[in-house]
């Protein structure tokens, strides 16, 4: 007798974005309209340290060695389908032109409603406008700092 197979895996529909307000206590709003988020983008910086001491006694081989250093947040992307006379695309804008830094997170759709959560500010927006389609924007967040990974 065979067994099913299951899917396996996580359907990403659902998945929410959502910024801080500047006010105390802090509050989060959901970033509407979004599509296809990226990120975080996270990388550890590296140091070649391979020194003439790594030659094995005798001759051989010589490989080098690595340790790691900080870690970089990298960054956030999403398509935001845009409506440029909306009042909180508006102010994704507003955030991006005075470089203003923010808290974000992003709201798994699973049964934890896992989170991961950071500070940043946008260092992207590219505004298209096709003749056959919407306007949307791309847009990317910088992070800055500590990323907090499903710690909800």
């Amino acid at each position: 007798m065979a067994f099913p197979v299951y899917p396996s895996g996580q359907s990403a529909a659902g998945t929410l974005l959502q910024i801080a307000n500047s006010l105390s206590p802090e509050t989060f709003s959901t970033v509407a309209r979004i599509s296809d988020i990226t990120g975080p983008t996270s990388s550890i910086k590296e140091v070649d340290t391979t020194s003439h001491s790594t030659v094995p006694a005798g001759g051989g081989a010589v490989f080098d060695t690595w340790i790691p250093t900080v870690i970089s947040g990298g960054t956030i992307s999403f398509k935001l389908f845009m409506k440029t006379d909306n009042a909180n695309d508006r102010l994704l804008l507003s955030l991006y032109v005075n470089r203003t830094f923010f808290d974000w997170k992003i709201v798994e759709p699973d049964s934890l409603t896992s989170v991961i959560e950071a500070a940043g500010f946008f260092n992207k927006f590219n505004l298209t406008a096709p003749v056959a389609g919407v306007t949307q924007a791309d847009m990317t967040i910088r992070i800055s700092g500590v990323v907090y990974f499903f710690e909800n």
